[in-house]
């Protein structure tokens, strides 16, 4: 008897305790978890205790031990060895209480698995504590048994949490999943799986802050639920959101929104990748301090919007923002009241098969606030909708030097509401994406206008050095202005010619319904797939009813293609380019030709056959700038013009029914 007693003894200090209780740490002997003399119990806790670590209390779980609770409130140290791990509640009895880090810290290098219920969080870190996490979290089967549960945090940081290992969240439902009220920095992997909430799947509040560090992972995927709202948001001020990881979001439905941050004194930085693919809004910002992004945002399948701006904030980019393969009516939008958002891109923005079809969509709308582009923004939409549309006449729009504007596809490419300067290059792409300029409009061109456009009936002034080029690298086009065009000194129009027999109109165009005086410079350029004989080229047109073509164009050619020759006549109402063959010297001159000059163009020196219908009429030789050198009375004669002493350049030959241009290298 006094033998199985002494067994008894025995075996009470190593096992479990057999009923729930509470078990206490006393720390009698040693730090040892799994040294039943340092619990109050004298027993070591089992599956279904609740455990309470007190203040002063250190505990080591170590020696590869596996140990099994089912609630744990620390209020001094925890440390979990590696190879060790501590399962808190379970699937059929979760915890109502889970894992309490109410003073002290907890340091995991090993396994901690908690299963927790509604009513209280699964994990909570209260203020002034310290939750590092080296090994491996996961939080498994969180779910609400009624609807009449309350909803809580499954993991609330109100302290410190730094992960470098890996927490994972999984079937999570009708709660939200994590609440920042303190700090959270993860270096590690942070994944959330299969979300059913009916708030906010990860929120930040008070003065928090969420530090994702370059080599840190956040995922949150499987998100859906009839009243959920947000995925990754603040509900209140002044926190701060840093990433320099990775950051990716999967939301099943189509009504949450993405990223969602409001509120004075909170800033945002995005150094690394976010990426949000479905809902409703993949970024809603609204009235926060800044967003920056120098790194990847890509947004993809939303239903209504990509980002939207609302309110006074800035919003700076100069990394890449992509978006593609969504339903939107608007990519970008800037609203709310004056003086409103403040766009500033000096990296890339992309939008790619981002808007719905047969619906009048919107690349970029704004009613308030500012847009400057310094770097790329590139939008493709549907042929029923407008690339950007700027509403009111209050908000700037500046298409900075060194920045490019790429529309293209857009039935109406380009709206403004207020006079605009083009410093950079716009390019409307495609015959359908036309700039809407209203009579009162003026957009000045210090840059480049390129792309095949009607500019509407407002006036398009051309400042120094800018260029017209109707063409992009892969399209020919026409650019049409329905006020008075002046195209001044300095002002070059560069114009490809990409005809060949099949599609003999494959050039580039200049049409003013009005008068259109030129003085600037033409450069001509031949595509590889030129190839037309005997053809005729309207450059330059103009309304004779309204003033017609006026002013001596400085027109640079290219080689003619061999056998042929330029040559080019002006008219009241169009700068005509002819393509003529020539055999040979006697050449006669085609029906429609009036002035004819070969070879040209030609090495000085060389001499200058000329031949024209008109013998009698005189013929006047003019310098590039203008300046009359000679007049020859032709008397029916076929004059040689000895061109020895003529200085590089061009010169025009001019009778009074025609002109040509001559060009000597």
């Amino acid at each position: 008897m006094r033998k199985l007693g002494i067994m008894l003894v025995l075996a009470s200090l190593v096992l479990p305790s057999l009923e729930a209780a509470e078990v206490n740490w006393t720390g009698t002997n040693s730090n040892n978890w799994n040294e039943a003399a340092n619990w109050d119990c004298n027993c070591l806790p089992g599956p279904d205790d609740d455990v309470r670590i007190p203040i002063g209390g250190s505990v080591d779980l170590t020696d590869d031990v596996s140990a099994a609770v089912a609630s744990l409130t620390v209020r001094g140290d925890l440390y979990i060895d590696e190879g060790s791990n501590l399962q808190i509640g379970s699937i059929e009895n979760a915890s109502a209480t889970g894992l309490e880090l109410i003073l002290g810290s907890l340091q995991n290098l090993g396994q901690l698995t908690v299963y927790g219920s509604s009513g209280q969080s699964a994990i909570y870190v209260n203020t002034d504590v310290v939750f590092r996490n080296v090994g491996s979290v996961l939080v498994g089967e969180i779910t609400c048994p009624s609807s009449a549960c309350a909803l809580v945090d499954v993991l609330e940081v109100q302290g410190e949490l730094l992960n470098e290992g890996e927490i994972r969240m999984l079937g999570v439902y009708d709660m939200d999943a994590i609440r920042v009220q303190g700090a959270m920095i993860n270096s590690g992997m942070l994944q959330i799986d299969y979300v059913r909430t009916g708030g906010t799947v990860f929120s930040l509040s008070r003065t928090a802050s969420f530090n994702n560090e370059a080599s840190g992972l956040l995922m949150i995927q499987g998100v859906e639920g009839e009243n959920l709202t947000r995925v990754l948001a603040n509900t209140q001020d002044s926190v701060s959101w840093v990433n320099s990881g990775e950051i990716h979001i999967e939301i099943s439905g189509e009504e949450p929104i993405g990223l969602s941050f409001g509120g004075e004194g909170t800033s945002l930085f995005n150094a690394g990748t976010v990426a949000v693919n479905g809902g409703r809004i993949g970024m809603s910002l609204s009235q926060v301090d800044s967003f920056i992004n120098s790194g990847e945002l890509l947004l993809s399948g939303q239903q209504e919007k990509g980002i939207q701006l609302n309110g006074a904030l800035g919003f700076q980019n100069s990394g890449s923002i992509v978006l593609q393969n969504g339903q939107v009516l608007e990519a970008i939008s800037l609203s709310g009241v004056s003086p409103g958002p403040d766009l500033l891109n000096t990296g890339s923005i992309r939008v790619q098969s981002y808007m719905e079809q047969n619906n009048f969509c919107r690349g970029i709308k704004a009613s308030v606030g500012a847009i400057r582009n310094e770097g790329f923004i590139g939008i493709e939409g549907p042929q029923d909708g407008r690339g950007v549309e700027i509403q009111e006449a209050a908000v700037p729009f500046d298409n900075a030097s060194g920045g490019t504007l790429f529309l293209n596809y857009f039935d109406q490419g380009l709206q403004i509401a207020q006079p605009t300067t083009n410093y950079g290059t716009m390019i409307l792409a495609s015959g359908l994406g036309d700039a809407i300029l209203d009579d009162n409009i003026v957009l000045t061109n210090l840059g480049t206008l390129a792309g095949g456009s009607d500019y509407g009936d407002g006036t398009l002034e051309l400042g120094p050095a800018a260029i017209l080029s109707p063409g992009t690298d892969t399209t020919t086009a026409r650019q049409t202005f329905g006020s008075d065009l002046v195209i001044g000194e300095g002002v070059t129009v560069d114009l490809d010619l990409a005809a060949s027999m099949e599609q003999p109109d494959a050039y580039d165009q200049i049409r003013c319904s009005r008068s259109l005086q030129f003085h600037g410079v033409i450069n001509v350029r031949l595509r590889p797939e030129f190839a037309v004989a005997n053809a005729s080229f309207d450059l330059l047109r103009a309304s004779g009813s309204a003033g017609g073509l006026s002013g001596e164009p400085l027109v640079n050619l290219p080689e003619p293609p061999q056998g042929s020759n330029w040559r080019l006549e002006q008219t009241e109402t169009k700068l005509v380019l002819y393509l003529d063959l020539i055999n040979s010297t006697d050449d006669v001159l085609r029906e429609d030709s009036k002035l004819l000059v070969y070879p040209n163009p030609a090495p000085v020196g060389t001499p200058i056959c000329i031949q024209i219908k008109e013998n009698l009429t005189p013929l006047y030789i003019y310098n590039a700038q203008g300046q009359l050198l000679q007049t020859i009375a032709l008397n029916g004669q076929r004059p040689q013009l000895q061109t020895i002493d003529w200085p590089a350049g061009q010169y025009w030959l001019r009778t009074n029914t025609g002109s040509q241009l001559l060009i000597l290298h």
